[in-house]
């Protein structure tokens, strides 16, 4: 035991050492921070690095503690109950869906065979009806038939039939089948003559189409551009036929804008002052408004101005005609 003793003392001086050598001239340097915090990282790093591995292994060994005292106390807990009945596993579990077809009546076999109860089928409670059936079954000369009752087939399609459905034929005394045979189809379930002779669309389609095809060209870019082309030489024939003919009786044709821009496209102008406001001032210019240049107020509107400063063209107002009105304005206050 004490060599180990030495061995660990060694490896504290030779870390030390390190410390010293990677810290060499900073030690009149203590007062700043940053000095004092790389100091701190070194010596850590020195004297930590055989911890991180002790350490990890102790927190190993705490998880599996933990682990162990929780199994500990889940066998506790289930020890009481290791005599509780288990489900057997081949057992079916439960179906919503089987369940309803089982409530559902069997159209394929007959209710009144099976309604005989064997727990009040007593011999004391038998009739005379009853014993004959006994007698009968015993040997077999039961007068059945393979008929099925008619009501019954009309109450199936008719959905009606049900539980507590009753033979109007007599009830559980009717002497023909109340269930169908293996393999029956019922009306509804037939398909009409119209379904059958009904094809899909899609033979209908071929049909068609192979009526057209030696006919037909097929198409490819030649021939489709050949007939783009013929396409339009024809519209503009007849074009050229209408225009004839409106000149022939005297009217005037309008070009359409594509038209005008094909002629001549000078005409229209595509730039940023496509739209200027300031060319069309003069067009919506208004009387009251004050403009230097404007001819109207240097020679009037329609005629020259005097030496006297009125116009040629002014007329004398006269102002008797306005006194009837000014007397109508008094007699209003």
């Amino acid at each position: 035991m004490p060599p180990k003793k030495e061995n660990t003392k060694k490896i504290e001086k030779e870390k030390q050492k390190i410390v010293e050598d990677k810290t060499f001239g900073l030690k009149n340097k203590n007062k700043s921070k940053s000095v004092q915090r790389y100091i701190k990282g070194v010596q850590q790093q020195v004297f930590q690095t055989k911890k991180k591995p002790e350490e990890a292994k102790r927190k190993e060994e705490k998880e599996k503690e933990k682990l162990n005292q929780q199994k500990l106390l889940l066998n506790s807990i289930y020890q009481k109950t290791e005599k509780v009945k288990k489900i057997n596993e081949n057992s079916a579990a439960y179906d919503p869906k089987k369940s309803k077809e089982s409530q559902k009546i069997d159209i394929y076999t007959d209710v009144r065979d099976s309604k005989n109860d064997k727990e009040n089928d007593t011999i004391d409670q038998w009739d005379i009806n009853k014993l004959t059936e006994v007698i009968n079954i015993r040997h077999k000369n039961v007068n059945k038939t393979d008929i099925i009752c008619k009501y019954f087939l009309s109450a199936v399609e008719n959905k009606q039939y049900g539980w507590f459905w009753v033979c109007p034929n007599g009830g559980d005394n009717c002497k023909y089948k109340h269930c169908l045979p293996q393999g029956y189809v019922l009306k509804k379930s037939e398909p009409t003559s119209n379904e059958k002779d009904e094809k899909p669309l899609e033979d209908i389609i071929e049909e068609e189409r192979t009526q057209y095809i030696n006919n037909g060209t097929p198409v490819t870019l030649e021939s489709f551009k050949k007939w783009l082309l013929e396409r339009k030489e024809k519209k503009n024939i007849k074009k050229d036929d209408q225009k004839e003919k409106t000149e022939k009786k005297g009217k005037t044709t309008t070009l359409s804008g594509k038209e005008l821009f094909t002629y001549d496209p000078t005409l229209f102008i595509d730039d940023d002052n496509a739209a200027n406001t300031n060319e069309y001032e003069d067009l919506f210019y208004d009387d009251d408004d004050n403009k230097e240049d404007s001819p109207e107020k240097k020679n009037g509107i329609n005629g020259d101005i005097n030496e006297n400063g009125k116009r040629e063209d002014d007329v004398p107002i006269n102002t008797e005609l306005f006194i009837d009105d000014l007397d109508d304005l008094d007699e209003l206050d």
